[in-house]
């Protein structure tokens, strides 16, 4: 364990994670990629209940993230308002989010049908967001339905400027999928909170906060760049706060300034890489 300021670091090596998941979810489980840890991140709670006393919420986050002022989007106000907060507008956010420490809240992994099958298989299903494996067959009605519900959604959402189909293709899929939803077969977290929030179980919220290099691929808007200072994250051409800037595909061939001037300085970062202002 390591504590800086008001962090806390536990190290734990792999066969240590797997032994807790061993004890407190009562199977085993193969972690033969970094990539499974994903679809453990609804059971955190349960997982690491032992970490989490005395905290009210407890969350998690990708590592590839630029961070902005996270006070600015997670307000007091909406940690009472509300038991689960989403980074994304319309799903449950897999690089961040946040859930009410409660013991109904951290088993509502427990709802997705087949869990412990799908968790005890080394195999990544995505589970955190979006059960991508499985075919999530929609009626013709509730398409009908989803298309005519979309278009008011879209125009009262927080989604900035559209600029191309594939982001409106790629938005409707999140929005056909609250009516997919079989109550005797929850594929996912995302659907397992539509659900529950539908039958007033519990309080999410779906905000979108985050943007990354994919997004401004699908909505087709290039250059682009994003700028840090001051602890404030914005997006150059909106000029729009964010939460945080998530590095998807371009990490894998990221340019990072070699010379590192400290924490404080205003900093960008574009399609090619980081840069200092």
């Amino acid at each position: 364990m390591v504590s800086k300021s008001n962090v806390t670091f536990y190290h734990m090596q792999k066969h240590d994670f797997v032994d807790l998941v061993r004890k407190k979810l009562g199977f085993d489980i193969e972690l033969k990629s970094p990539y499974k840890l994903c679809d453990f991140k609804p059971a955190f709670g349960k997982i690491f209940e032992d970490y989490l006393s005395g905290f009210d919420f407890w969350g998690y986050s990708d590592i590839d993230m630029v961070y902005g002022n996270i006070n600015n989007f997670i307000t007091e106000e909406s940690l009472t308002k509300y038991d689960i907060l989403s980074s994304y507008q319309g799903f449950l956010s897999g690089p961040f989010a946040l859930f009410r420490n409660c013991n109904e809240v951290n088993n509502l992994f427990t709802r997705i049908h087949d869990f412990q099958e799908l968790l005890s298989d080394p195999q990544h299903y995505g589970i955190d967001e979006n059960n991508n494996t499985l075919n999530h067959n929609i009626s013709w009605l509730n398409r009908c339905i989803s298309l005519v519900t979309f278009i008011p959604w879209i125009i009262k959402s927080e989604m900035s400027e559209f600029t191309s189909m594939k982001e409106l293709r790629y938005q409707y899929q999140w929005h056909s999928k609250k009516y997919s939803i079989k109550s005797t077969a929850l594929l996912d977290m995302t659907e397992v909170i539509y659900y529950l929030r539908r039958q007033k179980r519990i309080k999410a919220h779906f905000r979108e906060g985050i943007y990354s290099d994919r997004q401004f691929e699908r909505k087709n808007i290039y250059p682009w760049k994003v700028f840090w200072e001051n602890g404030q994250l914005r997006e150059r051409h909106s000029n729009k706060q964010l939460l945080a800037f998530h590095l998807i595909d371009m990490k894998n061939d990221l340019v990072i300034p070699s010379d590192y001037q400290g924490d404080h300085v205003p900093f960008f970062v574009n399609g090619h890489g980081i840069y200092y202002e």
